[in-house]
């Protein structure tokens, strides 16, 4: 504030030339006029203001760039999401018709099964029959197989 007073004062014909007052304003704010006032309520406040609203300006913008980051992971790990949801959907599907494989398989080894019994049953009354009608035997027994009961 010196120096202003200084350079205000210092050159007397300079200001007189000039039919309009010549103010300075210091870095804290501070106007000096060429009549020798100095006001320092209102600038001082509104220069203060304005930094406030600068800093809060500069903090808005890292608040937003931080939301942008945050919105970033966010649409990165939906976008996951929806893949792991459709790779999971594909997976039940392939179980499902693996499960349909094997419930099919289990119907043809079951069917297959009763259809060897039938056959093996068959051969063994056609061979008791063919047994009794050489006449070696009794119709009751003509043979006997392992492990079998009449």
């Amino acid at each position: 504030m010196q120096v202003a007073i200084n350079i205000l004062f210092a050159n007397p014909p300079v200001c007189r030339a000039h039919t309009s007052s010549i103010n300075l304003v210091t870095l804290e704010g501070e106007v000096i006029n060429s009549d020798g006032w100095i006001s320092a309520g209102k600038t001082r406040e509104i220069l203060k203001r304005r930094r406030e609203a600068t800093d809060l300006q500069e903090t808005i913008d890292r608040q937003q760039t931080g939301i942008r980051g945050i919105n970033d992971e966010l649409n990165t790990t939906v976008n996951d999401l929806i893949i792991n949801k459709e790779s999971l959907k594909d997976i039940e599907k392939r179980l499902l018709e693996a499960e349909k494989d094997i419930s099919l398989s289990d119907h043809t080894l079951k069917s297959q099964k009763d259809e060897l019994n039938r056959k093996v049953r068959r051969l063994f009354f056609r061979g008791r029959n063919f047994y009794y009608l050489l006449g070696k035997g009794s119709y009751r027994r003509p043979f006997r197989i392992k492990g079998k009961r009449d």
